[in-house]
């Protein structure tokens, strides 16, 4: 598959999912499909943020590093915020947060597991294009792929769209 030139500037949306995806291990090429892009403005872009001094996604966590995550993740900060405040981006935050047990795993399943909007012609938004369903109750998590690399997700309570998967 070729991905024709964009000439669109960059939304910071899409640099976030580029260091997000590109740290879980996804190629340029990967990344470009996704995004609509080509590879090799993918990695341009990416070394554009890196040596801007943005992030730093070789830096490895120091005991030091761990201890800060840890006391600002008993705040009422975002990971967001954390990752900013340290340096590093959203997602390698998350993941070293669920490394050190500082994330809260949501009990149960969630409820779009069981949601007729989850397949089919009919998808909410979230099913559709991760974009959250506006008014659910849903809080922030990390999941395994397939492949074993940890991707932001959410655990849904409540949806304002969910009904109840009919199984045959």
């Amino acid at each position: 598959m070729t991905t024709k030139a964009r000439s669109e500037v960059w939304t910071e949306e899409e640099k976030d999912e580029l260091i997000r995806w590109h740290e879980y291990g996804m190629s340029y090429a990967q990344i470009g499909g996704m995004l609509g892009r080509t590879k090799d403005s993918c990695r341009n872009m990416y070394r554009r943020i890196t040596s801007a001094g943005q992030i730093n996604p070789y830096r490895l966590w120091t005991e030091e590093d761990d201890e800060k995550l840890r006391e600002l993740a008993q705040t009422s900060m975002t990971s967001a915020q954390i990752a900013k405040k340290l340096g590093r981006s959203k997602a390698a935050v998350n993941v070293r947060k669920n490394v050190l047990g500082l994330s809260e795993r949501p009990q149960g399943e969630t409820l779009c597991w069981r949601c007729q909007h989850s397949t089919g012609k009919n998808m909410c938004s979230w099913a559709q294009r991760f974009v959250p369903v506006q008014g659910w109750d849903a809080q922030p998590t990390l999941l395994a792929s397939s492949q074993g690399k940890m991707q932001d997700s959410f655990h849904v309570r409540k949806c304002p769209q969910f009904e109840k998967e009919e199984r045959a």
